[in-house]
C-alpha cells in the first residue's frame, strides 16, 4: 500500500509540474517528487534488495546458495582487495556482509558495528542537501548489476558520509559494483569498490577555464 501511495503521489506531482508555470511552485513540486522517489527507493531496497520489485525468484536467491562456496570466495578474493571494498547481500535490506579496513577508513565507519546492517541505514543521503541523489544512483547501479549479472561503474558521484558525531562531510566517489555469482549461476553477493575522488573533483571545479581565444570555435 505504501508503495502504491508513493507511486501515485509521484505521478500526480509530475502532472502538476508539467502544467505549472510559477517558479516557486515548480521548485516545491520538484522537492516533493525527489522526497517521494527517495522514500520509494528505500522501501524497494528494504523489501526486495537489488531487485526492482516483486517477482518469481528475481535474483535466484530462492535456490540454495552454497554457503561454503560463498565463504571460500570471501576468504580467497575479498581478503586480497587492497582498495576500499564492501560486500553486500543482494536480498531484502541490502545488508552489509563484509567491509575491508580501507573501506572503513574511507567512510569513517567501524566494521564491528555495521556488519549485518542495511546499506542505506548506514549510508543515507545528506538531509541538508536537497539535490542529494547518492541513494538513488547507487540503488540503480546495484539493481542493474543484479539484473544483468554484469559490473557497472558510477564514474563520479557525490555521496556525503557522516563523521563520528553524525555530521555529514562532502565526498565524491568513483564506484564499481560487481556481481559475485555461484558456479551454478545465482547471485551470491555484490561487491562495491569505492575510490574517494573528492580532491580531484573539487580541484576541477575550482580550476578556471583554460579555453583561450585560439581554442574557441570561429564565429560564423
Amino acid at each position: 500500500m505504501q508503495r502504491f501511495v508513493l507511486t501515485q503521489n509521484i505521478d500526480r506531482a509530475r502532472l502538476l509540474l508539467a502544467a505549472e508555470q510559477d517558479p516557486h511552485a515548480r521548485d516545491m513540486l520538484i522537492s516533493m517528487i525527489r522526497k517521494w522517489e527517495n522514500e520509494l527507493i528505500l522501501l524497494t531496497a528494504e523489501r526486495w534488495g537489488a531487485a526492482s520489485g516483486p517477482g518469481p525468484d528475481r535474483l535466484g536467491l530462492s535456490h540454495a546458495c552454497n554457503a561454503a562456496e560463498a565463504a571460500q570466495w570471501v576468504t580467497r578474493e575479498f581478503g586480497a582487495l587492497s582498495g576500499p571494498a564492501l560486500l553486500l547481500h543482494p536480498g531484502p535490506g541490502l545488508r552489509i556482509i563484509h567491509l575491508n579496513p580501507a573501506f572503513a577508513a574511507a567512510t569513517l565507519t567501524d566494521p564491528t558495528k555495521i556488519s549485518g546492517d542495511r546499506l542505506f541505514q548506514v549510508f543515507p543521503d545528506n538531509p541538508d542537501d536537497p539535490e542529494a541523489e547518492g541513494v538513488r544512483k547507487l540503488h540503480g547501479s546495484l539493481t542493474r548489476v543484479a539484473q544483468t549479472s554484469r559490473p557497472h561503474v558510477l564514474e563520479a558521484q557525490r555521496y556525503d558520509i557522516r563523521d563520528g558525531e553524525g555530521r555529514f562531510l562532502l565526498r565524491w566517489w568513483r564506484m564499481r559494483n560487481t556481481p559475485i555469482l555461484s558456479e551454478k549461476g545465482p547471485l551470491l553477493y555484490i561487491l562495491l569498490e569505492a575510490q574517494d575522488i573528492t580532491d580531484e573533483v573539487l580541484d576541477a571545479q575550482a580550476r578556471p577555464s583554460t579555453v583561450g581565444e585560439s581554442q574557441r570555435p570561429p564565429l560564423n
